[in-house]
């Protein structure tokens, strides 16, 4: 039969070290914060609005404090009881997508590099 990309993946196969080698994983789903500078890690945990919006700024996810707001009316629009979960939880998803955004041409790049046409 034609296996499907979910089993396939079912669980990590190699490990990237920062100087660029691969090694064997110990077949241990990463952590999403063994992906981010500790510093990122450090204000996500504290909660630190001020540095959410400097960062999801800087990242291109938000274009100014407007933007910000808006982003804010919304989610305590959607879920006024569990705003504060919500938000920090948009305010990640902000910031990957900012960053993925802001990698997409140097990983396609790198890819089409890499990669057999």
């Amino acid at each position: 039969g034609v296996a499907r990309l979910g089993e396939l993946t079912r669980f990590a196969d190699v490990t990237l070290g920062e100087d660029g080698s691969i090694t064997k994983s110990t077949r241990e789903i990463p952590q999403q914060s063994s992906v981010l500078p500790p510093d990122m890690v450090i204000w996500l945990q504290r909660k630190d609005t001020t540095r959410a919006f400097i960062e999801l700024r800087r990242c291109g996810a938000v274009i100014n404090a407007d933007d910000f707001n808006l982003a804010i009316k919304g989610m305590a629009a959607r879920s006024p009881k569990y705003f504060s979960e919500h938000f920090w939880r948009g305010t990640f998803y902000l910031l990957l997508w900012g960053r993925a955004k802001h990698l997409q041409t140097f990983l396609l790049k790198e890819l089409r590099r890499r990669l057999p046409d």
